[in-house]
């Protein structure tokens, strides 16, 4: 008899204990669902966010040795500097040899408006070049930024070298605008001149 009690006994205890953890076996199902809709949650908001907003990409210019911050429509003042740096370094450098190379290279980054005019120039300077047996190089040495008017500026030192005898030297600044669309500079502005940077405009 008390075999039999105990044996109901054990069952009802069994039962107890089994309506306990499948409540707990649901109920931490529950905070599983609710947990998982949360991170959903917050995995789509964080996908809006980056999706509204533009990335920004720290890079270290390859002519300074300053971080320069660039974004999908902008950068910062170093990240021009360079390219500017770059750009008249390569154009006040163009020989009979290398015109092809220059013309190709930079005319990935010119503007629409800017690609023909600077491409039949520095065609035509080469021939120049050519024609006179004139050797010309440029030695950078400054570069500054007016962020009013988005300009750069990079001066140096011009050396022509030819039949005519001595080296001739003079201070040349190109003078750029940039610009940045997705991430690429873009330059729209392209001018050169003898003497130092200009800073206010040529009218005033």
């Amino acid at each position: 008899m008390f075999d039999v009690f105990e044996e109901g006994w054990r069952k009802k205890l069994i039962f107890k204990e089994y309506k306990k953890s499948f409540r707990a076996a649901v109920k931490e199902l529950q905070w599983r669902r609710f947990a998982d809709v949360a991170q959903l949650l917050i995995i789509i908001v964080l996908l809006f966010f980056l999706g509204t907003k533009s990335t920004v990409v720290t890079v270290v210019p390859p002519n300074l040795q300053e971080d320069a911050v660039i974004e999908k429509s902008g950068a910062s003042e170093n990240y021009k500097l360079a390219w500017g740096w770059f750009m008249a370094d390569i154009i006040g450098n163009v020989t009979p040899k290398n015109v092809d190379f220059v013309r190709e290279s930079i005319s990935l980054y010119l503007s629409p408006t800017l690609y023909q005019e600077v491409r039949k120039s520095i065609t035509e300077q080469a021939r120049v070049l050519r024609e006179d047996d004139i050797a010309v190089s440029f030695s950078p040495s400054s570069a500054q930024y007016q962020k009013s008017r988005n300009r750069v500026f990079i001066t140096g030192e011009t050396t022509t070298t030819g039949p005519f005898g001595d080296p001739r030297r003079e201070v040349r600044t190109y003078e750029f605008v940039i610009e940045v669309k997705n991430y690429m500079p873009v330059f729209t502005l392209f001018d050169v001149y003898e003497g130092a940077a200009q800073l206010r405009p040529k009218a005033e």
